[in-house]
This record gives structure tokens, C-alpha cells and sequence, in this order.
């Protein structure tokens, strides 16, 4: 299992990650990484509000909670508690639809460099934001 804080602790790493890699003209990377920060801020709330130890690390302990198998934001969000949901869709809408570009595939997409400045700085500013509020739900 990995626990709820040290799940906060990878998001607030991947953050900072995605910081230096846009810092560093890494714009692809960094708007990938930025997915993984809430995506983990996402699961510990929701191991959170399940009263579970944490996020199973291997596939059999997943089996009796598949739900949480998922890299798709949208279904995690569903799966937080209603305030939390409710709270992200109208407070900060605009950050979730933009961070909702982001998807795991997108390891495999080309490297699209200085194209992609201004989409991953708004990303990294929506993905900072968001998971601000999540870690505070943790």
C-alpha cells in the first residue's frame, strides 16, 4: 500500500517536477507530469473519504477497489466526495477543463517543443491550483 500522505508527498514532487521541466523549456513534459500530480491528489482523497491505509501497489490488492485502477481524472473525480467535486466544478471549472487535456497517451504523443509554451504554463497554473485544494482535503 502507499499511504494517503506519502501519495500527497509524489503529487507535491510531481509538481515541483513539472515546475523545472517548464523552467527548462521541458514543455511537453511538464504538461504530462502535471496529470500525474492531480491525478495522485486525487487518489489520496479518495482513499481519504474510504477509510482505506492507502493505494494499492499491485494488482491483486486493487481487487476489491478496481475503481481507483484508472488514470482518467474525470472518473476520479467522481469517485471524491461530493463536496470535493461539487467544489472543483464550480470554483475551479475553468482550471479542471484545462487540465483535463490531459490524458496518459500522451507519453506517446511528438515532441511538440516551443508550440506547447503557453498550453503547459496554463496547465502547470491550473494543476497548481487544483491540487493546492486537494491537499488540503487530505
Amino acid at each position: 500500500m502507499i499511504s494517503s500522505q506519502e501519495l500527497q508527498t509524489i503529487s507535491r514532487e510531481r509538481i515541483r517536477d513539472a515546475r523545472v521541466l517548464f523552467n527548462n523549456r521541458a514543455y511537453d513534459g511538464s504538461m504530462y507530469i502535471c496529470g500525474y500530480a492531480i491525478e495522485l491528489a486525487l487518489k489520496a482523497v479518495i482513499c481519504k473519504n474510504l477509510c482505506l491505509a492507502g493505494i494499492p501497489h499491485t494488482s491483486e490488492e486493487f481487487s476489491n477497489i478496481a475503481k481507483l485502477k484508472t488514470h482518467n481524472l474525470e472518473e476520479l473525480l467522481k469517485q471524491t466526495p461530493g463536496s470535493v467535486s461539487a467544489k472543483i466544478k464550480s470554483n475551479y471549472l475553468a482550471d479542471w477543463s484545462t487540465v483535463l487535456q490531459w490524458n496518459p497517451e500522451m507519453r506517446y504523443a511528438p515532441i511538440r517543443g516551443r508550440q506547447m509554451r503557453s498550453q503547459a504554463g496554463g496547465a502547470l497554473q491550473s494543476a497548481q491550483r487544483i491540487v493546492r485544494y486537494l491537499w488540503r482535503e487530505i
